[in-house]
């Protein structure tokens, strides 16, 4: 859908003047397929329910109208029609001037719409002004998304944006308020956000968003503070990974000790074998010897005892 900045006739000297009103509401002239350049009543034209922007700074709308007033509307607005009443797609701080300069009508384009195509029009104007703060087109994102059931991929092909680019506009607004303001006032960027990604205590990540928006951090100073945490979120994170660390090994580290323990035993065992042996062979007699509190070696049995040879009694006949 091309947007209403791709308008490049310029309107007649008549309906540029301080108060459009005097011309009528019936249609002037064909401006692309569907599109009709009409001088609408400013009464009868009503709010988007799409429009995701909250602020309108007071100044630029005077300084709007200032130029509107000089120079005159050069770029129409476009609405759509509803019923006997028209909905404004693209344009609204025109509108918003208009009114501020008291006029009653306005040059439009008139094109019927769907409500996704009236969506994604609104969305679109935001999306191409400078001053559009990223929570602001989050928003108009995640409206897609939740009223018109779309996933990021045709949200993005729609936008005309990269979907790595409403992926990361979206989780914005998981961010804690605080930080939402800050990007809303425009006193930190997405980018400084990413930076904090590394902090991952929330009340600490809040701090370090609000320093880099006091002492005006840049990009590679936010990422420098990132990784050194406030005193506060580094005994946090101590605490945490000394509990992950008992949990962890609180089955293979006792089974450890255990191994050990059993490991210890086997030598001291083989150790007092040893030394026992030693003792058997420099203690003279040590064999059948207790030695110390070492129990005795196992008991030997002594040697069959030698009978003397038989001697024979005398023959008393031989005597």
């Amino acid at each position: 859908m091309s947007d209403e900045a791709t308008i490049d006739a310029n309107p007649s000297s008549s309906s540029t003047s301080d108060d459009p009103s005097t011309k009528d509401s019936h249609p002037s002239s064909e401006s692309g397929a569907g599109r009709q350049l009409r001088t609408l009543p400013i009464e009868r034209i009503d709010p988007s329910p799409y429009q995701i922007r909250e602020v309108f700074d007071d100044n630029s709308l005077r300084e709007l109208a200032g130029s509107m007033k000089q120079a005159g509307l050069w770029v129409p607005i476009l609405v759509r029609p509803i019923a006997e009443r028209f909905q404004i797609v693209g344009g609204e701080r025109r509108l918003r001037a208009a009114k501020l300069l008291g006029w009653t009508s306005i040059p439009a384009l008139v094109e019927k719409l769907s409500d996704l195509d009236a969506a994604v029009g609104t969305v679109v104007e935001n999306e191409q002004r400078k001053d559009t703060n990223p929570l602001e087109r989050a928003r108009g994102y995640r409206t897609l998304r939740k009223t018109f059931n779309l996933q990021q991929e045709e949200v993005a092909a729609r936008i005309g944006v990269s979907p790595t680019k409403v992926s990361r506009l979206l989780s914005l607004l998981d961010e804690p308020p605080e930080i939402q303001k800050l990007l809303a006032s425009g006193s930190i960027s997405p980018t400084h956000l990413r930076e904090l990604d590394e902090i991952e205590d929330k009340s600490a990540r809040v701090e370090a968003a609000k320093q880099a928006a006091e002492k005006q951090w840049s990009v590679r100073e936010t990422e420098q503070r990132a990784r050194k945490p406030t005193k506060g979120a580094s005994g946090e994170r101590r605490t945490k990974e000394t509990s992950e660390s008992k949990s962890g090994e609180s089955v293979w580290g006792v089974l450890g000790h255990v191994f050990q323990v059993l490991r210890w035993i086997g030598l001291l065992r083989w150790l007092f074998k040893w030394l026992r042996a030693l003792a058997v062979r420099l203690i003279p007699g040590g064999e059948y010897a207790r030695v110390g509190n070492l129990p005795p070696p196992d008991p030997v049995e002594p040697p069959d005892a030698v009978e003397p040879p038989d001697s024979k009694p005398s023959d008393p006949k031989a005597t």
